[in-house]
């Protein structure tokens, strides 16, 4: 079943396939593209279909979640990504997805080195690409729900600045598997969709610490209209391994690892917002997201929002 099939059933007096579309791309969207690694979907394009989808996001982190989850309002950033992603069948079930983003970051109003570090630190923006990401996904079901587990492979397009405030990535490479699970529930004239993701990250080790980590996100979606959905969502991440903050800045952090504690830390955060998409006809949509953080440890606190325009192809 692709996002122009929904078990043959229709509604609004049509098929169910340009608005369906947009669901389906709510939920590439909807937990947003950086924020988490959960940029997939269970939904997959039908053999020799796709979508090509491009964005902007921006991320405004006013400070950090201490290791006790209290607020600490200092080292704020700010990043703005540019992406393109194509998402393309390979076979009716098996679909392939790469993307890469531009990211350009600051650090906050103060424009001196944080934390001692120079360079990118000076309160201006500095752009560069970030990390490719390569997703297969294959729908293992379709009824009475999809199911479609994936695996990702997250490689870092060069080595970029890491040790800042205003570090684009990680510069990590990254093994994911997961599970995407949708399900469309019809209620009179119009759907609500649900969504589930679960992925468990490897990370490369950095300093003989591990930042493995498990990102979970939930969608649940409502089609105001045959071309027009809202929805709510949630993201979760708790990584097993790095640092605390308070380890960090104690008295027996290394110099290695304060160096590099940026990419080290223990981090866990709680996200919470809201989305909507819009389908102009059976191949243009656009969709726009907003998270924030509500909860976590040892992060930084704030909000992202983010649009995308999807261009599909194929049947």
């Amino acid at each position: 079943m692709g996002c122009g099939e929904v078990g043959g059933r229709s509604f609004g007096g049509g098929p169910l396939q340009g608005p369906f579309v947009v669901a389906c791309l709510a939920v590439v969207w909807g937990l947003l593209w950086s924020a988490s690694p959960l940029a997939a979907q269970a939904w997959v394009p039908a053999k020799r279909a796709g979508t090509v989808s491009a964005g902007f996001q921006a991320s405004e982190f006013y400070g950090h979640l201490e290791s006790d989850g209290r607020k600490f309002h200092g080292g704020d950033s700010y990043s703005r990504v540019l992406f393109v992603e194509v998402d393309y069948g390979l076979t009716d079930r098996l679909a392939f997805t790469a993307s890469v983003p531009y990211v350009w970051a600051r650090n906050g109003r103060d424009p001196s080195p944080v934390a001692g570090f120079t360079g990118v630190d000076d309160g201006h923006y500095h752009g560069t690409l970030q990390d490719y990401r390569f997703t297969l996904r294959y729908r293992a079901l379709a009824d009475p729900l999809v199911l479609t587990p994936f695996v990702r492979y997250v490689l870092p397009s060069h080595h970029y600045e890491t040790r800042a405030e205003a570090a684009p990535g990680r510069d990590l490479e990254e093994w994911i598997v997961g599970v995407d699970v949708g399900r469309v529930l019809f209620s009179r004239q119009y759907p609500t969709y649900v969504h589930l993701s679960l992925g468990y990250a490897f990370v490369e080790e950095l300093v003989g610490v591990s930042t493995d980590r498990l990102n979970a996100g939930l969608v649940v979606g409502y089609f105001v209209t045959p071309g027009l959905s809202v929805n709510a969502r949630g993201v979760l991440q708790n990584t097993y391994g790095g640092l605390s903050v308070d380890h960090v800045f104690g008295p027996h952090v290394s110099d290695e690892e304060f160096l590099e504690h940026d990419r080290l830390l223990a981090d866990d955060s709680e996200r919470a917002g809201l989305g909507a998409g819009y389908a102009f006809g059976p191949r243009w949509s656009i969709d726009v997201a907003w998270l924030t953080v509500v909860g976590g440890s040892d992060t930084h606190y704030g909000d992202t929002y983010a649009i995308a325009v999807h261009r599909s192809f194929g049947n």
